[in-house]
């Protein structure tokens, strides 16, 4: 794995102090959204230990980083659908975690309202729909996969209680999960 560098003392403060004089010297990378950024972007600022810092953008494009939506380093826009794949690949990652519209909006450098609007149109579903489907994917495969009781497969999966998992698991394959392992079990049984 490559080792990029990591944010001196001065170049850490032009970022958290959203510096457009230090615009012409640096870009720096978000290894969590893979996302690349002038100083000055005015995006919520990054953990430090997640940033790394490059003298060009063509550096950081090689490395796998996609120009940040919201500054727009170097001055191209990258495509509504480069955008939500991008999206996507973070909420595949992170969908364990507790994450709210405004905080994926934020780890994609842009507006909420925005970013709703260009999932939809792009994808024909709304943010949170997609990391539902994300989250019941896995909850199935668990359910499948392994003995796990319903309340860890739920928080495993991402989902704040089990009670939610169950609802929105029978709302979307229209059985609860203990009849899906159930199911699943009989056809096993019935194979061997």
């Amino acid at each position: 794995m490559e080792t990029f560098q990591r944010p001196t003392n001065a170049q850490w403060q032009a970022i958290i102090h959203n510096d457009s004089s230090a615009d012409s010297h640096f870009f720096y990378a978000v290894q969590t959204t893979k996302i690349v950024c002038k100083p000055s972007c005015s995006s919520r600022t990054p953990l430090r230990k997640n940033v790394f810092i490059f003298e060009n953008l063509s550096e950081a494009e090689k490395a796998g980083f996609h120009a940040c939506k919201r500054c727009q380093p170097g001055g191209h826009v990258v495509s509504n659908a480069e955008w939500v794949t991008l999206s996507q690949c973070y909420l595949q990652i992170n969908y364990q975690k507790q994450l709210t519209l405004e905080d994926i909006a934020n780890e994609m450098h842009v507006g909420k309202t925005y970013f709703e609007h260009v999932f939809r149109v792009e994808t024909g579903s709304s943010v949170m729909q997609y990391l539902n489907r994300i989250r019941l994917s896995h909850g199935k495969q668990l359910l499948r996969e392994s003995t796990m009781k319903i309340k860890p497969i739920a928080l495993r999966s991402g989902f704040k209680s089990a009670n939610y998992f169950s609802r929105a698991f029978k709302k979307y394959f229209e059985m609860t999960p203990s009849e899906y392992r159930k199911s699943k079990m009989k056809i096993r049984d019935e194979i061997v």
